[in-house]
Order: C-alpha cells, then structure tokens, then sequence
C-alpha cells in the first residue's frame, strides 16, 4: 500500500528540487512574497512539517559530499593534511567555493606551506599555515561567524590538529538520537 501511495502522490504532486509557493507554483527566492506554503521535494511545506533531524543530517551529508567533490578538483586543496581540509571545506559550506576562492592571500600561503613539508622545511611551512590563518582572521568572515567557529578553525589551520578545548558544540536540533 505505501509505494501505491508514493507513486500516486509523487504522479500528483510532481517533484520539484527547489523551494516553491504551493499556491502559485512559481520558485521562491529572497524577497519572494509567498502567498501559500514553501514546499520542496514532492509536496512537503516546509512551514507546517519542516525537516527531522535524520532528514537535515541527510542533507548535510549530501552538501559536505558536494562541497569536497568540488574542492577535490583543486590542486591546493589535494596537497593538505584531512584536518586543514576540513577547515576549508567548512569554510566553502559557509561561503560556497568559489568566495572561499576569493581568498587568494589564504590559499597563496598554504600552496606555499605545501611545497615547504618536508622535515627541513618544516619550520618554514608552519610559519605560511601561520600566515594563512591570520589572512582568515583579518577577514570579514572571521567578525561575521560565530567566534567558536572562527577560534576552532583559525587554530585547525595553524595546527593541522584537532583539540578537544576548541570542539564544535553540537546543536540540539541536530544532535545524534
């Protein structure tokens, strides 16, 4: 009986990616006056159901996945330790990756890090991770996120370590059940 349904409503509601007003049918952007529901996916109004948590990790998955597949692409971004490439993922999910692109002191003193890494240069590579971190904090991103986040990363960059001192806090709305 349940996939009879899921073919019936799916047939019936249609399948759309994108926010949309139920009442018009037309997109929904920012500034958009919505005259019935914002729905997504096959008839979900997001006002009157919203997401579960399973459901916003899904899709949390679904965008990291994203994110790293499009920074894979970049040479920089291959070279790094997983700790600095998470920092830079978390900062293109923020920003999407063409502004972390825009962050061309940044990724200039890490490429320079990364051609420093053998165990002679590794006092000179520390000191381009050290650049790179201050080019971050001297951003207008470093003033508009939170300062756990901007603390926490800036320190990952330096380091290439995570420390329990500066741990992300998980959100109540999105904490493991």
């Amino acid at each position: 009986m349940l996939q009879r349904q899921l073919d019936e409503l799916g047939a019936d509601e249609g399948i759309r990616m994108l926010v949309y007003d139920d009442a018009t049918g037309r997109p929904i952007g920012p500034g958009t006056l919505v005259r019935g529901h914002p729905t997504i996916g096959i008839g979900r109004a997001l006002d009157v159901h919203g997401i579960s948590a399973d459901e916003a990790r899904y899709l949390l998955a679904n965008d990291i996945a994203a994110v790293e597949a499009a920074l894979s692409r970049l040479e920089w971004y291959q070279q790094l330790d997983q700790v600095r490439r998470g920092v830079c993922a978390n900062l293109a999910f923020n920003m999407g990756v063409r502004g972390l692109q825009n962050f061309v002191g940044m990724i200039n003193d890490i490429e320079a890090a990364e051609h420093d890494l053998t165990a002679s240069m590794q006092q000179l590579s520390q000191a381009q991770f050290d650049a790179a971190a201050d080019e971050l904090a001297r951003s207008n991103w470093a003033k508009q996120v939170q300062p756990s986040r901007r603390d926490r990363l800036l320190m990952q960059l330096r380091t290439g370590r995570l420390d329990a001192e500066v741990a992300p806090q998980k959100s109540p709305a999105i904490a493991s059940t």
